[in-house]
Protein backbone atom coordinates (compact mmCIF):
# COMPACT_ATOMS: atom_id res chain seq x y z
CA UNK A 1 0.00 0.00 0.00
CA UNK A 2 2.78 2.43 0.81
CA UNK A 3 4.46 1.91 -2.53
CA UNK A 4 1.14 2.55 -4.27
CA UNK A 5 1.02 5.87 -2.42
CA UNK A 6 4.52 6.80 -3.63
CA UNK A 7 6.55 5.88 -0.56
CA UNK A 8 9.84 4.39 -1.75
CA UNK A 9 10.65 0.94 -0.37
CA UNK A 10 13.94 2.19 1.11
CA UNK A 11 11.87 4.58 3.27
CA UNK A 12 9.85 1.70 4.76
CA UNK A 13 10.87 -0.25 7.84
CA UNK A 14 9.06 -2.96 9.79
CA UNK A 15 9.53 -3.72 13.47
CA UNK A 16 8.31 -6.53 15.72
CA UNK A 17 6.84 -4.17 18.30
CA UNK A 18 6.21 -0.53 19.15
CA UNK A 19 9.23 -0.24 21.46
CA UNK A 20 11.58 -1.35 18.67
CA UNK A 21 9.93 1.07 16.26
CA UNK A 22 10.46 3.97 18.65
CA UNK A 23 14.10 2.97 19.14
CA UNK A 24 14.57 2.85 15.37
CA UNK A 25 12.94 6.24 14.94
CA UNK A 26 14.85 8.04 17.70
CA UNK A 27 18.08 8.72 15.73
CA UNK A 28 16.04 10.42 13.01
CA UNK A 29 14.39 12.91 15.35
CA UNK A 30 15.53 16.43 16.19
CA UNK A 31 14.69 18.61 19.17
CA UNK A 32 11.12 19.82 18.89
CA UNK A 33 9.97 17.00 16.59
CA UNK A 34 6.68 15.36 17.39
CA UNK A 35 5.69 11.73 16.85
CA UNK A 36 2.04 10.81 16.48
CA UNK A 37 1.20 7.29 17.57
CA UNK A 38 -2.17 6.03 16.41
CA UNK A 39 -3.87 2.70 16.25
CA UNK A 40 -5.37 0.39 18.78
CA UNK A 41 -5.20 0.83 22.51
CA UNK A 42 -2.57 -1.92 22.47
CA UNK A 43 -0.36 0.10 20.13
CA UNK A 44 -0.67 3.29 22.13
CA UNK A 45 -0.22 1.54 25.50
CA UNK A 46 2.89 -0.17 24.11
CA UNK A 47 4.27 3.22 23.12
CA UNK A 48 3.48 4.72 26.52
CA UNK A 49 5.22 1.83 28.24
CA UNK A 50 8.26 2.13 25.97
CA UNK A 51 8.45 5.84 26.66
CA UNK A 52 7.82 5.22 30.38
CA UNK A 53 4.80 7.53 30.37
CA UNK A 54 2.22 5.14 31.79
CA UNK A 55 0.60 6.37 34.71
Amino acid sequence: MLQQQGVASERQTAYDNVAQALEGLAPQLSAGDRVVIAGSFFTVSGALAALELEG
